[in-house]
């Protein structure tokens, strides 16, 4: 009797004798058994607890890339086309087509003239660019929301006139040629470009004219008033502004204005 009560003490305390299973859980083991498996169960809800939040992370990030950024079409455009006049093409993401009226320009695009092409765009928030034959610029960045406003236009060949609108000043619009940069606030300025030199008229207002090249100091800045031009040779200063003469000026203007 004492024999058969001694056993069922031993089940219910989990000292269990043989062929019994105590509160470890390990028949006929010792405490030190069941500490263990305890370690064990405690490492596997570990595991699956990180294992739950590493998909959590990776299906947050599948999510992220089914939302569409948005597109290039859904950025606010640079301008758009006003008119056009001759061969005149848009290079936007490596492709070609003729540019058209009311179609948008945007950050990253090219505008090329043919030898008889000019093509005239309205500026966002105001003021227009026009590009005449044989041009070849790209829109580099462009923001006109009220903050930091900036355009910047690379000039790659060719002749390009900016009209801006003097009572919507910039923070900073520039035209950058080969050889040189023209900066302006709101004014309105030509400017020609070649591989070798890039040349700057002043029509109204006022524009500041850079060296691009290496080393050059901001002692190289040359101001040109109403009617002053210069030039900029590669590797070389501006020259002193001067008034350009009276052909040159019409030449200028006349490749950069429509007929």
């Amino acid at each position: 009797m004492e024999l058969r009560e001694s056993r069922v003490r031993d089940r219910v305390s989990g000292n269990g004798g043989p062929g019994t299973r105590g509160r470890d859980g390990l028949a006929g083991k010792p405490c030190e058994g069941g500490l263990l498996m305890s370690r064990c169960v405690r490492m596997s809800r570990c595991v699956r607890m990180l294992t739950g939040a590493g998909l959590a992370v990776l299906m947050l990030l599948a999510v992220a890339l089914l939302v569409p950024s948005p597109s290039r079409a859904e950025e606010s455009p640079a301008g758009h086309v006003t008119a056009v006049e001759g061969n005149v093409a848009i290079l936007r993401d490596g492709e070609s087509h003729p540019a058209t009226v009311e179609e948008p320009l945007r950050v990253g695009d090219q505008v090329v003239t043919g030898e008889a092409g000019t093509v005239v765009i309205a500026l966002r928030g105001g003021g227009t660019l026009t590009a005449g034959p044989s041009s070849r610029f790209d829109v580099s960045e462009y923001s006109r929301d009220g903050g930091d406003d900036r355009g910047f236009f690379e000039m790659l060949v060719g002749i390009v006139r900016a009209s801006l609108a003097p009572d919507h000043p910039w923070d900073q619009f520039e035209v950058r040629g080969r050889t040189a940069v023209a900066s302006a606030r709101g004014t309105d300025f030509v400017v020609e470009a070649t591989a070798l030199n890039t040349a700057v008229l002043t029509v109204t207002g006022r524009v500041d004219v850079a060296s691009t090249a290496p080393g050059a100091s901001g002692d190289e800045v040359v101001i040109l008033e109403a009617g002053e031009g210069t030039d900029v040779a590669r590797g070389a200063a501006p020259t002193p502004p001067a008034m350009w003469g009276e052909a040159r000026v019409r030449d200028v203007l006349a490749r950069t204005t429509l007929r």
